[in-house]
């Protein structure tokens, strides 16, 4: 019985559909009305196809005109940037530590160089310097005779032996160490009298952001605060994870567009004597330091590390 109902209510549903359609058929033979009302909306559809079209014409044009102009732009800052920096740092030593996931490439370096300071080393700390890896977290405990059950201390002191190896260079075992774990990567030397530090900050991951801004970059700060070492706490433009927040807590000068011409001056101007938080996130105070403003920064041949550097009003 119940097959029987299915099917009865099947067959009668084929034949509403089929007379419906017969209906309408019959409607539109009969009656002009509905295909009136379909090309008047097939007029309006071309009719606005036409202006989006014309719309997106206009649009690339504005675009490929913008383009030019930015890359006018980009070609007038290549040209004015070495005049605005150059020579402003002659005989600024600087090391530069790269803590964060965003890494740093020769622009920054070149910048550095026409502007007349020494670059004494580069230091890169890999996303491993974490210990995320069990085996490897008890692998150097064991090396640096610390507590292995504390990620957190470990990784602090790995810190401050990278800040004593840049600083001091009487620990090139555990600097060693380190670079062959794949830690730490260094160009140039250790141990070379410093006048500052660049730290370039930021992560990729907020799920690790925290623990390493608070077990590397600050205890780092702290380190280098303590030897006298003059810091610059950077980051790129485009960060998922800022720590200038972080860095300012220190009351060090920071720039959070490192990656820009207009950051490089700022970095620049900051290390020739203007400090401040520059850039162009919520936490800068203005985009560039006074470049009019005159300071006097004496730089004193064969300093110790941290020493020779002043910079006051003229």
């Amino acid at each position: 019985m119940f097959d029987l109902r299915y099917h009865i209510v099947s067959l009668v549903a084929v034949f509403l559909a089929l007379g419906i359609g017969i209906l309408i058929g019959s409607a539109m033979e009969t009656d002009n009305t509905l295909i009136q009302q379909q090309k008047v909306l097939t007029d309006r559809l071309a009719a606005d196809l036409e202006k989006l079209r014309g719309e997106n014409k206009e649009a690339m044009e504005k675009l490929a005109k913008e383009q030019k102009e930015s890359a006018q732009q980009e070609e007038f800052v290549k040209e004015v940037l070495p005049v605005l920096i150059k020579n402003r740092l002659t005989g600024y030593r600087v090391a530069i530590i790269d803590t964060g996931d965003y890494g740093f490439n020769d622009d920054l370096l070149d910048i550095l160089k026409k502007a007349g300071a020494v670059v004494t080393s580069t230091s890169v700390l890999s996303r491993d310097f974490v210990l995320a890896d069990p085996q490897l977290q008890k692998e150097v405990a064991a090396f640096l005779g610390v507590d292995p059950n504390s990620q957190a201390a470990i990784v602090k002191e790995m810190t401050w032996q990278v800040t004593r190896g840049l600083v001091v260079g009487d620990n090139l075992a555990v600097i060693k160490f380190l670079t062959d774990k794949k830690l730490l990567k260094i160009t140039g030397a250790y141990g070379q009298p410093l006048q500052g530090v660049i730290i370039i900050g930021g992560s990729q991951q907020p799920q690790t952001a925290q623990f390493r801004v608070e077990n590397i970059d600050l205890p780092l700060i702290e380190a280098l605060q303590q030897k006298g070492i003059e810091i610059f706490g950077t980051e790129y433009s485009r960060v998922a994870v800022s720590y200038m927040k972080n860095y300012q807590r220190y009351k060090i000068s920071t720039i959070d567009n490192i990656d820009t011409p207009m950051g490089q001056v700022a970095l620049v101007a900051a290390m020739e004597g203007r400090p401040g938080d520059y850039g162009i996130k919520a936490t800068a105070g203005r985009l560039l330091p006074d470049l009019n403003r005159e300071v006097k920064r004496i730089v004193l041949p064969g300093s110790v590390p941290g020493a020779g550097v002043s910079a006051s009003p003229q």
